[in-house]
């Protein structure tokens, strides 16, 4: 009978150790890797929103670093036993893209071929299925084993109807492997556009078909073509932007060397008067394309000095990459003009008429006008947006000719109306950018790619919606246009823009 009772107790002891193993058991092959599965999930999505960010990045005009969290770490629970720490890796892919095209209003080629990297980001997970997330052209994908998507939070950034924006991205490495990368994102050359007509843009790409699919409900089917792992759009006339930046896990020095490549002339041939004054300007381009502001371009008279002069024989280039120049007709005959800068150089020809007798200016009658107006980004801190202002002006006589040789004021305005769209009540104006230019032997005045700072007002006055206007003036004639969108929400000064570049189009 003792023997019985000793050996009771032991059994059930034996049995408690056999059911608490069988239940650590359960909550090891069964309930942790569920429980671990959720941080795994909370880790991707974590890092497929910090990848998303890289587009918006790329639209900034300042360096920035951006850290990518690859990492998991999983909750440790007593007595089970957790995988440890994963990481990850980013790999910097190679991809061409060609432009072929022709500088707008001009007869020169633009031809330029750009190397660039589209961002891979890989991270590892036990539980959860093997993805990876891929920027590329100012767009994000996110590829599983058996799905492919593009992230729908972030609209693609690089093509739009009159403007493509293209940021070349070049690594100083190839791959990087870490729990938690830091991307250092430093801008090379910022992007004032160039306008461009007749262009050929192929891309190299790894996500052909929605390059295809997209490219083709912007531009029409008839103008993308594919060709392997190459898409082709065709654009009739377009303003190109190429920010050019340098990206590292490694901070990347500011000394990066930017030189000059091409001057590219804006006229064809310059015809001017014996004894009259004509404009001539060029833009002079760096490495990647973009107009390169603040270097001296030289001019000379090379052949014909004794038809023609020009001045000043030096200029820095503006905000634009443009430097203007102005002949001065001596005698009848040809000239031809020299710039230099750097080590690049180009020519234009000149042609000396003899001295036309002065015709009265005729009478302004009507002002054709249209314009864009991109914003790049909103600051809740200002309650401002920094954009881009491009706008060209046709003056027009009664016969509908041109008239040239008379200013032209355009002016860019914020309306606020206190209720819900331009029928209601005007409540204050705010002009936002102005200028007066004389029209040229075209009868045009054009303004390309002017910053411009976007402020709303803060009420008082109170209002519910602000629309933009885009004006030009001659004589007393005024030509206006207002978008039927608006930049501010219901609330007044907060922003109505989600995505960026947001290009608002008069007419």
């Amino acid at each position: 009978m003792l023997d019985k009772k000793a050996v009771s107790p032991v059994v059930g002891f034996v049995l408690i150790l056999a059911i608490i193993s069988l239940f650590m058991a359960l909550l090891q092959a069964q309930f942790l890797p569920a429980w671990e599965k959720r941080d795994e999930a909370k880790s991707s999505s974590r890092l497929l929103s910090e990848v998303s960010r890289i587009p918006e990045i790329l639209t900034q005009s300042s360096s920035t670093v951006l850290k990518l969290d690859l990492g998991v770490r999983y909750t440790k629970y007593p007595l089970l036993v957790s995988p440890p720490s994963t990481a990850g890796y980013v790999r910097f892919i190679p991809e061409n893209v060609t432009v072929n095209a022709t500088v707008a209003g001009t007869t020169i080629s633009y031809d330029k071929s750009y190397k660039t990297d589209a961002i891979l980001v890989h991270p590892f997970y036990v539980y959860l299925s093997d993805r990876t997330y891929l920027y590329e052209y100012g767009a994000v994908f996110e590829n599983g084993s058996n799905y492919y998507r593009p992230v729908p939070v972030v609209n693609q950034i690089a093509f739009y109807k009159n403007t493509i924006c293209i940021p070349i991205v070049n690594s100083t490495e190839r791959e990087v492997a870490g729990t938690t990368i830091p991307l250092n994102f430093f801008l090379v050359s910022k992007s004032t556009g160039i306008p461009l007509e007749n262009v050929n843009i192929t891309m190299e790409t790894k996500n052909v078909n929605y390059w295809n699919r997209t490219l083709r409900a912007i531009y029409g089917a008839s103008n993308v073509s594919v060709r392997g792992n190459e898409v082709t759009v065709h654009v009739g006339s377009i303003t190109l932007y190429t920010p050019s930046w340098v990206v590292s896990s490694q901070k990347v020095s500011s000394n990066v060397t930017r030189t000059v490549s091409r001057i590219i002339p804006l006229n064809g041939v310059v015809y001017v008067s014996a004894g009259s004054v004509a404009p001539v300007s060029v833009v002079v381009v760096d490495q990647f394309g973009n107009p390169y502001p603040g270097v001296l371009v030289n001019v000379t008279v090379e052949y014909g000095a004794t038809n023609a002069s020009v001045s000043p024989a030096s200029l820095e280039t503006n905000i634009q990459g443009e430097a203007t120049f102005y002949v001065h007709g001596l005698n009848a005959g040809n000239a031809t003009l020299n710039f230099t800068a750097g080590k690049a150089n180009a020519s234009v020809e000149v042609r000396v008429l003899a001295t036309l007798v002065p015709t009265p200016v005729p009478t302004v009658s009507s002002i054709g006008l249209k314009g864009n107006l991109t914003l790049w980004s909103y600051s809740s801190t200002t309650f401002s947006y920094t954009g881009s202002l491009n706008a060209t002006a046709k003056v027009l006589d009664v016969n509908g000719n041109p008239v040239s040789g008379v200013p032209v004021t355009i002016t860019l305005t914020v309306l606020y109306y206190k209720g819900g769209g331009g029928g209601t009540t005007l409540s204050a104006s705010s002009t936002v950018y102005t200028n007066t230019s004389t029209t040229d032997s075209s009868g045009v005045v054009k303004l390309r790619d002017v910053s411009v700072n976007v402020s709303l007002l803060t009420p008082p006055p109170s209002y519910k919606y602000a629309y933009t206007e885009l004006s030009a003036s001659c004589s007393g004639v005024t030509t206006s246009y207002t978008n039927d969108t608006s930049i501010a929400s219901t609330v007044g000064t907060v922003s109505a823009i989600t995505t960026y570049p947001y290009t608002i189009y008069y007419p």
